[in-house]
């Protein structure tokens, strides 16, 4: 397969996206601010478990590395998805599931109930090089691919398209983030897309896009209920900013939202009240965690530590309750050879909220030279019951 620019972005749709990022430089005036955003700080979390390597699936190799994410329905039932694979625990064992189609790549799922589980991404339309939005839903036995529109504007109906996050609100009420662009081979403008799937057929939904703005992007969407959902994301303007959207039962509308000085994404999002939403992702080009909470009224920036590498990036959120909230993501070193290479190794980053800070926790030992510590998605079942996942690579959180 041909690499175009469209996978180039669908590279950069989750996790840890730009592992070659470097922390840059910044003066005294946002020195105070990148302290907020907790730049300097590095707290072990005083938490009882720990956090063990579990064997998970494997997925298949691919230059395209999107995925994974993981869904719950119980503790015995939960559901993970990656590049050309899917995978289920049964509370003894992962399996790995091959969905339905070829050359898809998933990145999101969402569990209703045992037989109603949906996948998201994307896929080769298998003629020009394009890629265009994909859902598949698990009934029980089987996955099958379920028509969804690509959200394009081209006269041609040519786009590449991704559908990254997806939520359920119930059985016939989920709605799924991601982008789409709406020009190909020329200069391309990319927007958001959000799709709603009504019970029989899913319907683009209008959404905003950032004034100004040449790009932008949704990846990860959390509902509340049916009138309260949140989407988030990035925009392009001058630099990469936040990007929250809301949800009131009749239109999307962008809320503003912080930023670091520089680069900013959010990657992941979860929804526990309506005065209660926490929002994750990078800042500082890349070199710090970013998180935001949502109070009812507006976004503010939560200090959050990072381990002092070039590179910090929260992927993913789950929460238990109010005071137990998991997020994971990865870490990363880049150094140089002598010949002037670069050589880069990841750590998995895990964070927790005992309800007044956030603080690290320490992940399994899974250093080296490998992209063995990148971690795209995690659930929280219960207080001692916590999954993360990223490629080749399942975690489980315990309590003794």
């Amino acid at each position: 397969m041909e690499l175009t620019g469209n996978w180039m972005k669908l590279r950069n749709q989750r996790g840890a996206k730009k592992p070659a990022w470097r922390r840059v430089l910044v003066g005294a005036g946002a020195l105070a601010l990148l302290v907020q955003l907790g730049v300097l700080s590095l707290k072990a979390a005083n938490v009882p478990g720990t956090w063990k390597v579990i064997p998970g699936i494997a997925s298949n190799p691919s230059g395209f590395p999107v995925g994974q994410d993981i869904a719950v329905v119980s503790g015995n039932d939960i559901w993970q998805v990656g590049y050309a694979t899917t995978g289920h625990w049964n509370g003894a064992a992962w399996s790995a599931i091959t969905p339905a189609g070829n050359f898809v790549v998933l990145s999101g799922v969402a569990a209703v109930k045992t037989n109603d589980v949906w996948a998201v991404g994307t896929v080769s339309d298998g003629t020009n090089g394009l890629y265009n939005a994909v859902t598949e839903h698990w009934d029980g036995s089987a996955w099958s691919i379920v028509p969804a529109p690509n959200g394009s504007t081209n006269p041609n109906g040519l786009t590449s398209s991704q559908l990254v996050s997806v939520t359920a609100v119930s059985s016939n009420n989920l709605f799924a983030v991601g982008w789409t662009d709406t020009s190909v081979y020329t200069s391309s403008f990319q927007g958001t897309l959000i799709e709603h799937w009504d019970g029989s057929k899913w319907t683009v939904i209008p959404s905003p896009n950032a004034k100004g703005s040449s790009q932008n992007t949704l990846t990860g969407v959390a509902a509340i209920n049916a009138n309260d959902i949140w989407a988030v994301g990035y925009t392009l303007t001058s630099n990469n900013q936040t990007l929250t959207m809301h949800w009131n039962g009749s239109k999307w509308s962008i809320v503003p939202s912080p930023n670091g000085a520089y680069g900013n994404w959010l990657f992941g999002v979860t929804a526990l009240a309506t005065n209660n939403v926490w929002a994750v992702g990078t800042t500082n080009n890349g070199g710090n965690t970013l998180v935001l909470h949502w109070n009812g009224s507006s976004w503010r920036v939560v200090p959050s530590p990072n381990v002092e590498y070039d590179y910090n990036s929260l992927a993913n959120i789950s929460a238990v309750s109010a005071n137990d909230i998991w997020a994971a993501g990865t870490s990363s070193y880049t150094y140089y050879t002598g010949e002037g290479y670069p050589n880069t190794t990841f750590y998995t980053l895990f964070e927790h909220w005992d309800g007044s800070a956030w603080s690290i926790v320490p992940g399994a030992n899974t250093i080296g030279a490998t992209a063995q510590g990148i971690l795209y998605g995690v659930a929280a079942v219960s207080t001692d019951d916590a999954w993360a996942v990223g490629p080749n690579l399942t975690e489980q959180y315990t309590i003794p």
